[in-house]
């Protein structure tokens, strides 16, 4: 989607410098188009009767008045309007657009704009329950007619622009859900006057205000009650739920001790001020020499001091009640924790059939297929044994055959013993004769290797 116009642009400063709370309005900051009287003669000129008869025309300038309605309130910090004054707002040399009552019309049958009235009446109902309304259940064909038909006014009364009250909407949602801890059981719960002193700087109006409730109530973003006492509370949903829940005793009660240690705390800097300004005068009654005043003033100063540490002594302990409160919700989400995980533990050994039954009846067939395998081993152990022996008996072999080759093996006869060592003599002289064959080692050195000595000294 396209951004907004230069004109537009232009515009927005130029209405924002309209407030009350703004005393110049600089020249600059108008629409770039305020000067050029034809540009201008042309936008402020009424709309042709019959939309087809010119198209470009008629959307031209709807689309020009439309963006600028809205944009005007919104630097008006204002979802409400009157019907019979929205032309004045765009004057220009004391002459005011002469298409504005089209323009409404376009922007009441497109749901732009609405009666305040019929949006109180469908809060619960919501937009769709506020077509429905103006469309089939009430007697609207003045809503359908009045688009065939430009001689017919827009009923008189208050309007809600509906893009600027949703905006407005969110930035309080925006706002809230984005602080430390928006969903505390000690701070999603705001006394309504407190509510809308908050949101003082994004509708200047209290109008407006009621109707921000109103559309958070439609939302199902809070929920608004009333107390015993007639304080009206307003509670968020919380930042995890796309409802509201209803408030409970417990809320009610947690909301009561706010405002008590609200209350306590106000007194106790009232008290400390009291205090001070007693040391005061009796510093100044001393020094005029008003003794019996100075005592007073000091007497007023013990009995104020007394009440201050009764005070601060309630004061201390309602705040850590409030503390407790607050980790007890902590301490819930723990609790919470644990049970998660024990059913996620629970939910796994159910899903792999995991109970000490099957454990014990899976040990019992272990232990009978570790049975099974030893009797296997001892099976086959004697198995190997009885097919050793019927080799033996197959091969027909005698015991002591064995053992008197195995003893002639250890113990071999004398004579093969001597033929053995002349054998190993034999060898060890061969190795004998091979080095008497070497000539013998020569006790002089060769003759040029006498001479060398002589020759290298001549050579130096």
């Amino acid at each position: 989607m396209p951004g907004p116009s230069k004109d537009i642009q232009h515009f927005t400063r130029y209405f924002a410098m309209q407030q009350p709370c703004l005393k110049k309005m600089e020249r600059e900051l108008l629409p770039s188009c305020w000067e050029d009287d034809e540009r201008m003669n042309y936008l402020f000129s009424a709309f042709r009767e019959n939309r087809q008869s010119n198209q470009n025309d008629w959307d031209t300038k709807m689309t020009f008045w439309t963006k600028c309605i809205e944009q005007y309130y919104k630097c008006s910090k204002t979802a409400v309007f009157q019907s019979d004054q929205i032309s004045n707002n765009f004057q220009r040399n004391g002459v005011i657009p002469m298409g504005m009552e089209t323009v409404m019309k376009e922007m009441l049958r497109t749901g732009k704009i609405i009666q305040k009235e019929d949006f109180e009446r469908n809060v619960d109902g919501g937009w769709i329950g506020w077509g429905a309304d103006v469309m089939v259940r009430r007697p609207a064909r003045w809503a359908i007619n009045s688009v065939l038909k430009g001689n017919q006014r827009i009923p008189q009364g208050t309007y809600i622009h509906k893009n600027v009250l949703e905006d407005m909407t969110e930035r309080v949602l925006s706002r809230h859900y984005s602080s430390p801890s928006p969903d505390s059981i000690t701070s999603h719960i705001q006394e309504q006057s407190d509510f809308e002193s908050s949101i003082a700087d994004i509708c200047s109006d209290e109008e407006t205000k009621s109707l921000i409730i109103l559309e958070l109530r439609r939302r199902k973003k809070v929920v608004v009650n009333t107390l015993m006492d007639g304080c009206k509370v307003v509670k968020f949903a919380s930042s995890k739920m796309t409802a509201v829940d209803p408030l409970t005793e417990t809320e009610i009660g947690v909301f009561r001790l706010q405002k008590t240690v609200a209350s306590l705390s106000q007194q106790l800097e009232r008290l400390t001020r009291e205090v001070q300004n007693h040391q005061q005068q009796a510093r100044l009654h001393i020094q005029k020499g008003l003794k019996t005043s100075a005592k007073n003033s000091l007497r007023k100063k013990k009995l104020t001091e007394q009440r201050l540490e009764k005070r601060e002594g309630t004061l201390n302990i309602l705040q850590e009640l409030l503390e407790k409160i607050q980790s007890a919700k902590t301490d819930k989400m723990i609790i919470d924790a644990y049970k998660a995980g024990s059913s996620a533990l629970k939910g796994t050994l159910k899903e792999n059939n995991l109970t000490p039954e099957t454990v014990d009846d899976t040990l019992s067939e272990v232990q009978e297929v570790m049975e099974m395998c030893n009797e296997i081993n001892d099976t086959l152990a004697q198995g190997n044994k009885d097919l050793d022996e019927s080799m033996n008996l197959d091969l027909d072999l005698e015991e002591s055959t064995l053992e008197a080759e195995l003893d002639a093996l250890m113990n071999p006869p004398a004579d093969q013993n001597v033929e053995e060592k002349a054998t190993t003599a034999e060898k060890e002289k061969g190795k004998g004769d091979v080095l008497s064959d070497l000539p013998p080692v020569p006790n002089s050195l060769p003759k040029e290797e006498k001479e060398s000595p002589q020759r290298e000294l001549t050579a130096s």
